[in-house]
């Protein structure tokens, strides 16, 4: 089985030498609040987006098509919903998959694939993709896409139809699409460091470089793209127990064995305690790798809404209650001229200012 890097949580640090000049702590700690925040949307913009196209009554459609010929006719139609998506989104590969593990349909990049995989069961985002409730989306731990050939995070949500978890829609998202954003206003002369890790202790992102996330030679080894978290010989077992334990912010005061003291305020997103002995998040079910007890809490996006206003039909509106995101762009499917869906928050609050 295809294994993900750490769990489909994310810790970040910022870093800053302590000292008379330094800049103001405090201004680093809201930094790492607003970079979190960003994660937050961006996770809430990708989860919005799969469970708005997975409304389509061309999933239900196909499911309950009589004859070969008009599957074949309906399975163009959720390439073309695919194609559309990846064009708004910029997501690296798109594909429908059913309950045995093949795919009815994928896309990668902007081209229609042929050559569809009986063996997707095999995929970390798969089974727990099926065990989602309808309208609520898996994240999936970071992993080396086969189709797009880099480090990417999936999303999975289960395509429903006569009463039934008949597939599971999913997409990725390189990890590019997230470090641009991260990343943005930290260079590497910058006194403050941003680093992003997993629950492992991978740093996926560090603001003072860029990390390529292109595979190498075929390898799958973490070891071969990410570095393991070390702070002066402090280790990242040693950084959690400095920063505490308890809600999903974390700030300390850290002296690391090379004798410099540093100032690190974090914060966690999609995770639960670090405890490798506490329950599973049921929002996450693969998550039980981090450090805060929060308590557990259900998807953040579990969409109740009534979806039905989303069939085809010219300027259909949709409001989802609770959206993570502030405004999600127009999608407009191909095939079926003046069709279009959107979905917006009633609030025009942006998001923040990074």
């Amino acid at each position: 089985m295809r294994k993900g890097l750490g769990q489909a949580c994310l810790l970040l640090c910022g870093l800053m030498l302590s000292g008379p000049a330094s800049a103001d702590p405090a201004v680093l700690k809201a930094l790492v609040a607003r970079k979190a925040g960003v994660v937050e949307l961006l996770h809430g913009k990708a989860e919005t987006a799969l469970v708005t196209a997975a409304q389509d009554k061309t999933f239900a459609s196909y499911f309950a098509a009589k004859s070969d010929e008009e599957r074949a006719r309906l399975r163009q139609r959720i390439e073309q919903i695919s194609l559309a998506v990846q064009n708004q989104f910029a997501v690296e590969e798109m594909c429908l998959i059913n309950h045995q593990g093949a795919e009815i349909s994928r896309i990668v990049g902007k081209e229609v694939a042929q050559d569809l995989s009986t063996s997707e069961a095999q995929n970390p985002f798969f089974g727990p993709g099926f065990a989602q409730a309808a309208r609520t989306v898996y994240l999936a731990p970071i992993y080396i896409s086969p189709d797009a050939h880099r480090w990417v995070t999936a999303y999975a949500t289960p395509i429903v139809a006569q009463g039934e978890k008949k597939a599971i829609l999913h997409y990725e998202h390189g990890l590019d699409y997230y470090a641009r954003t991260i990343n943005g206003g930290l260079g590497p002369d910058d006194q403050r460091v941003l680093l992003t890790m997993t629950s492992d202790g991978w740093v996926i992102f560090d603001s003072r470089r860029e990390i390529p996330i292109e595979q190498v030679k075929g390898s799958e080894n973490p070891a071969d793209y990410f570095s393991k978290f070390s702070l002066g010989g402090l280790s990242f077992e040693d950084l959690k127990k400095a920063l505490g334990g308890s809600g999903t912010e974390g700030s300390g005061n850290v002296i690391a064995p090379d004798g410099k003291a540093y100032d690190v305020p974090s914060s966690k997103r999609g995770c639960g305690p670090w405890s490798p002995s506490s329950p599973v998040n049921p929002s996450r079910p693969d998550c039980r790798a981090c450090n805060w007890d929060s308590a557990a809490r259900p998807s953040r996006y579990a969409f109740s809404a009534p979806w039905s206003r989303l069939r085809p039909s010219p300027r259909a509106r949709f409001t989802p209650p609770r959206s993570p995101l502030p405004v999600l762009s127009r999608l407009t499917f191909p095939g079926s001229p003046g069709t279009r869906w959107s979905a917006s928050r009633a609030s025009s609050k942006r998001p923040p200012e990074i």
